[in-house]
Parts: structure tokens; C-alpha cells; sequence
């Protein structure tokens, strides 16, 4: 399974968009759901708060920074993400949207150019990339059951 959108909007819906070997060829699924995820799923998109301040090269307290989610993609094998995080302003009455410019895990051949994701943002990625295939799969967070005695 190939995640190629992970994200989480602000009411906790999750979407996740990925894509699976058949007999057929490759099939492209979307999984739209309120099931809570896991924390360790919000705990890695938050893990890229760092990551979208210092891409984007913007200076400001961590805590305005939300991420909602990551777009994948796949060329050569070579994975490429573009983060996509909303930043709250102080007079703008609504948050400001950001996505990331788009970098690879490694540059796509011996004369491309340009930056490329740090090995630590990397392993973030690929952990978001690991709690989606979790949620895939079904597991998600742990629910209450009531109990007969309560009310």
C-alpha cells in the first residue's frame, strides 16, 4: 500500500487517499471517516510542526502552527511530500493556510537540483505514513463502551 494523502481537519475527520497492488493493476482508494485515529496518528502530524516553520522559512511560536496533513508522491521509487499546516494570525480572523513547496527524500537523479527533505523529517514522514496504513486497517483509537450501570 502506497499512502498518497494522509490528513486530519480540525473536527478530526480523517481522509486518507492511497493506492494498492491488484491483479488488475494498481487500485486507488479513499477513506473517508470520523473514527478517531490513534494519538500516535496526531502525534505525527504534529511532529512536523518543525518542519513546516523551517521549509517555509516563516518565524513564529510553534503552538500556531497546526499541520492537517501530507501529500505523498512517488517518482522513481523516490518519495516527495508537500505538508500542508494552517497557521493561526492574531488580527486575521480566520487561520492562514499553508502548504509546503514539494521536496523529495532524495534527489531524483544524479543532475537534479535543488533541496531535499532532511533524513529527520524523513523518518516523520514516514511515521505519518505508518499511522495511515494503521487507520487503513482499522485500528484506530480505543472507544468507550458504557457500562450497563450507567446511566
Amino acid at each position: 500500500m502506497k499512502i498518497r494523502k494522509a490528513k486530519m481537519d480540525s473536527k478530526g475527520k480523517v481522509r486518507i487517499e492511497y493506492e494498492k497492488e491488484s491483479s488488475e493493476g494498481v487500485e486507488t482508494h479513499t477513506l473517508e471517516c470520523e473514527d478517531s485515529p490513534r494519538p500516535e496518528f496526531q502525534e505525527a502530524l504534529k511532529a512536523l510542526v518543525g518542519d513546516v516553520i523551517e521549509i517555509c522559512e516563516i518565524s513564529c511560536d510553534a503552538d500556531r502552527i497546526t499541520v492537517l496533513g501530507v501529500s505523498f508522491s512517488w517518482t522513481h521509487d523516490i518519495m516527495g511530500a508537500v505538508i500542508t499546516a494552517m497557521k493561526g494570525l492574531v488580527a486575521g480572523g480566520s487561520p492562514l493556510l499553508l502548504n509546503t513547496p514539494h521536496r523529495p527524500s532524495e534527489p531524483y537523479g544524479e543532475k537534479a537540483g535543488g533541496p531535499t527533505l532532511d533524513l529527520s523529517t524523513v523518518k516523520r514522514l514516514e511515521s505519518v505514513m505508518d499511522e495511515a496504513t494503521k487507520y487503513v486497517m482499522g485500528e484506530r483509537a480505543q472507544g468507550t463502551l458504557p457500562l450497563k450501570d450507567e446511566p
